[in-house]
């Protein structure tokens, strides 16, 4: 037996460890938990409205009687299939049969006056051959009454007149009713027979017998029958509002709970379609948000976000629906998306929240769908233009009460426009009504949620960005009275970050936020930062230069401090906690060096840690390029020395792995550079006047 020695397995170390558990936990915090989150947020849903709302006295069922009158809600066309399906049954079931000429007629009507020949008063008439069967008994009684001579005088007159009479119809006469083919008869008869007695009894025997020369066919009979249902022409019936579709109590077949359905009525079935839908949106929710945020080039969103305007939007129009408001559910997730999302991604998830909501919540009435969907777009796109840029809640309020209005506008006209509504009727100023004040009452919760959750899901909404970046502010206050240099520094960071924010199409609100705050830890020791010393003494100059950088960089532990006690938001706390990165007071660590002190170079280092976002990696290097340009310290800067300051300092950042988490690419990199020289520039300008020379 060959014996195979064992791979020992490879032990990992430690800092693998760490970095295999993070990704882990990174990868099922932002992929597989909102994903699941969602999947469970929607089937629940799901089964909530089929308990709770379609388990009602009005919601029906396919074979049962209607538990009241449903009457039609909006216009509509339809084929009725019922109705078609049962003229046809009649007009088949008016084709009797087919009946043809029968060649052998004369043969048959021989053999029917032989058997009547062959017949005595005394037999059973129920032996007799079923050619006597053909005549009623009184008259088979007379014939069988009738002495020989007599009965064979009168059948043989019945087979000279019988086939004359067949003679005459091979000839091509066509009898068109009963009567034409009885007066034919007559003719034949009086022709041949002179008694009238005798002409009577032959009538009646040769009637009797039936048409002599036809018989049916049941394979024409069946063509027959088909050929007269087919033509019967479909029915297009029109339904108009307040028509009934069903009576109480009249059994609801598969085609009025088409009707039912297509005019939004609920149905008592289990929503195990709905379930489908939701499990398939939900599989393919991470594939289609990852390929919308790579076009937008957003990166920072987080999935709860999305995932809590989606829910947001199927629970409003789930409640809307139900309530008689149909399509009043989407204003509160387009609010919450246009106020904590970028506006491409926040205009893409609100319409496919919306509409996912009307097929996975509401079901698949077609009023309905017309109806919410015509709402949803008009929503999503005044939010595109109403919900950016906004300064207060106050701002938002009217805002978002324009939009309502607006709103209950386009569903009075989608719903006139279908047929269902009346000025006149009360139930129009009951739904406007309606309309109008659930619009608001669910706005205004879902903005008092969004308020609440928006630190845990990891978003910062305009509003939030907007209170913090006020001048009033209690930090920005006392930013201004007590280091007076370090907050004109940060207006100046500010507006070089909006310049080339715009640029990029990034935040600008929250780039704003960001530089006014990430130098907030100066307020701790303000003297010892060169913007507040006002030109005064260095403190630097007197201490050490291990001491100097741990005071320069405790600024950042400091800013934390503050920001937590201030109750400032996360991404606001990112921006204080990396805009330095994990970079070194070079000026410090160089001047221990030139002084012979033996140092690790750690020590002079910031803790970082390194830019993790477009955001805070975009501070650093403007807040180095203005810091590098600032340190020049000549009355003009020349445009190449300033586009050369630009270039050395963002390849600087590139060297030490400081923008290795962020996705910038070359050309962002050269939008950034190009825009911080032209600003810098235009901040560096000076006025060039031409001397004044006297004229002699």
């Amino acid at each position: 037996m060959k014996m195979t020695q064992k791979t020992k397995p490879r032990v990992l170390l430690e800092s693998e460890k760490t970095l295999f558990q993070r990704i882990n936990f990174n990868f099922i915090s932002q992929y597989i938990g909102p994903v699941i989150f969602l999947m469970i947020a929607g089937i629940s849903l799901v089964l909530a409205q089929w308990l709770w709302f379609n388990k009602r006295d009005d919601s029906f069922s396919v074979g049962y009687p209607a538990p009241e009158t449903y009457r039609v809600v909006s216009h509509m066309r339809y084929d009725d299939q019922d109705a078609v399906k049962n003229l046809r049954a009649m007009v088949s079931d008016s084709v009797v049969g087919v009946t043809v000429r029968d060649v052998s007629a004369k043969s048959r009507l021989q053999k029917w006056l032989e058997a009547l020949n062959d017949t005595s008063p005394n037999e059973n008439h129920s032996q007799y051959s079923s050619y006597l069967l053909k005549l009623p008994d009184a008259l088979l009684n007379a014939i069988t009454n009738l002495n020989n001579t007599d009965k064979s005088r009168i059948l043989n007159l019945a087979y000279q007149v019988g086939s004359s009479y067949i003679d005459h119809l091979e000839a091509g006469s066509i009898m068109s009713s009963s009567s034409e083919a009885a007066s034919s008869l007559w003719s034949e008869i009086n022709r041949q027979i002179d008694s009238v007695s005798d002409a009577n009894f032959v009538y009646q025997i040769l009637s009797g017998l039936g048409n002599m020369n036809l018989k049916f066919d049941d394979e024409l009979t069946q063509l027959a029958k088909r050929a007269a249902a087919d033509d019967v022409p479909e029915l297009d019936r029109r339904f108009e509002p307040g028509d009934v579709i069903v009576a109480k109590g009249e059994i609801i077949t598969p085609q009025k709970a088409l009707l039912l359905r297509l005019q939004g009525y609920t149905e008592d079935v289990f929503p195990i379609a709905e379930i489908y839908v939701v499990i398939a949106f939900v599989l393919a929710f991470p594939l289609w948000l990852d390929i919308l945020r790579r076009g937008a080039g957003e990166k920072k969103t987080t999935w709860w976000a999305i995932v809590i305007v989606i829910i947001t939007a199927w629970i409003c129009e789930t409640i809307a629906a139900h309530l008689g408001v149909a399509g009043a559910g989407t204003l509160p997730a387009v609010t919450f998306a246009y106020l904590c999302i970028p506006d491409y991604i926040a205009f893409c998830i609100s319409i496919i929240a919306s509409i996912s909501g009307i097929f996975i919540v509401t079901g698949l009435a077609i009023s309905k769908t017309i109806l919410i969907a015509t709402i949803s777009v008009v929503s999503v796109t005044l939010g595109f233009y109403l919900l950016r840029n906004l300064e207060s809640k106050r701002q938002v309020w009217h805002r978002v009460t324009l939009m309502s209005f607006i709103l209950v506008c386009t569903r009075v006209m989608v719903r006139m426009f279908q047929g269902s509504l009346s000025l006149e009727q009360i139930e129009f100023w009951k739904e406007v009504l309606m309309f109008f004040v659930f619009d608001i009452l669910s706005t205004q919760i879902a903005l008092f949620v969004l308020g609440a959750i928006e630190e845990y899901i990891g978003v910062l909404s305009i509003i939030t960005l907007r209170e913090v970046s006020y001048p009033s502010s209690p930090l920005l206050r006392e930013l201004q009275r007590n280091a007076p240099g370090t907050y004109q520094h940060c207006l100046t960071i500010a507006t070089l970050i909006e310049a080339v924010g715009i640029k990029l199409g990034m935040n600008i609100s929250l780039l704003r936020a960001g530089a006014y705050y990430h130098d907030i830890g100066k307020l701790r020791r303000p003297q010892f930062f060169v913007e507040n010393q006002g030109g005064g003494e260095n403190h630097h100059d007197v201490m050490s230069p291990m001491l100097s950088s741990l005071t320069i960089i405790a600024h950042v532990k400091d800013g934390l401090e503050m920001a937590w006690e201030a109750k400032l938001p996360k991404r606001i706390r990112d921006f204080i906690a990396e805009h330095h990165g994990t970079t070194c007071t070079r000026y410090f660590y160089n001047k221990a060096i030139a002084m012979g002190e033996k140092i690790e170079r750690e020590d002079f280092c910031y803790p970082g840690p390194a830019p993790r976002s477009r955001e805070t990696a975009l501070l650093m290097i403007v807040d180095s390029v203005e810091a590098a340009a600032r340190a020049q310290n000549i009355r003009e800067v020349q445009p190449e020395a300033i586009r050369k300051i630009v270039n050395q300092v963002v390849q600087s950042k590139i060297n030490e792995n400081q923008l290795e988490h962020v996705n910038f690419t070359f050309n962002d990199l050269t939008c950034i550079k190009e825009t911080l020289t032209s600003v810098l520039i235009s901040m560096y300008h000076t006025r060039k006047v031409k001397k004044i020379e006297k004229r002699l």
